[in-house]
């Protein structure tokens, strides 16, 4: 269970496997899980949306989790949280201590990252994501300017979720996908806070191990 800036997100690992092993998707539906937090009140935390399924690979491992995610309240209301698992209950009070804050905030990433070649993600406070390319790419300056949006393609949405240095994307309509991903703070940004030229930079690896850079434009 970890803290993010506007909802709690609840991981439950499902299945562990090698990332080079022929993949087969667990039979989560078998499990029958569902998951409660309770407030001190006796009433419990609305759920955002319906849970979810992703897979987080590290160093050639990787785990399937379900998330659950729900509204934010104040962390001193918590009581605890309830687990059920193919018909049984498991419980566990729920302290500070429980609670992990997330690795990277998520308004860390908030603001429009661009790459050279034209490909940008729209980061938002909600949570949620555009990714598009710029066609024909353009300069840096006119790309954190430009209003108009007729020259983006492959326009996608959906929302993100920040863990532990994996950076997890919820495609609407689309599959789920995760990157590892770090930041690099290597300039101060102006003034203003319009433009971030050499501020910061984000840097996702793909699966296959290939890497692109992104530079934070404006928020």
């Amino acid at each position: 269970m970890s803290e993010q800036p506007t909802l709690y997100l609840v991981q439950i690992p499902i299945q562990g496997r090698s990332s080079f092993d022929k993949y087969s998707a667990p039979d989560v539906k078998s499990l029958g899980l569902q998951v409660w937090l309770l407030k001190r009140d006796g009433t419990t935390v609305h759920q955002q949306q319906k849970p979810t399924m992703i897979g987080i690979g590290n160093a050639g491992w990787d785990t399937d989790y379900m998330e659950y995610t729900f509204n934010k309240v104040p962390s001193d209301e918590l009581a605890g949280i309830i687990l059920q698992v193919k018909g049984k209950l498991y419980c566990s009070e729920i302290t500070t201590n429980i609670i992990l804050p997330a690795d990277t905030p998520l308004n860390a990433l908030c603001g429009r990252w661009q790459s050279e070649q034209g490909d940008s993600f729209e980061f938002l406070a909600d949570g949620t994501y555009e990714h598009w390319q710029q066609v024909p790419p353009v300069s840096k300056l006119a790309q954190a300017e430009a209003s108009d949006t007729s020259s983006r393609i492959n326009l996608s949405k959906g929302r993100f979720q920040v863990d532990f240095e994996t950076l997890a994307f919820h495609r609407s309509g689309g599959k789920s996908g995760t990157n590892q991903y770090y930041i690099i703070k290597d300039h101060a940004v102006n003034d203003k806070g319009k433009f971030f030229q050499n501020g910061l930079s984000l840097f996702i690896t793909q699966i296959d191990g290939s890497k692109t850079n992104y530079d934070l434009m404006y928020r």
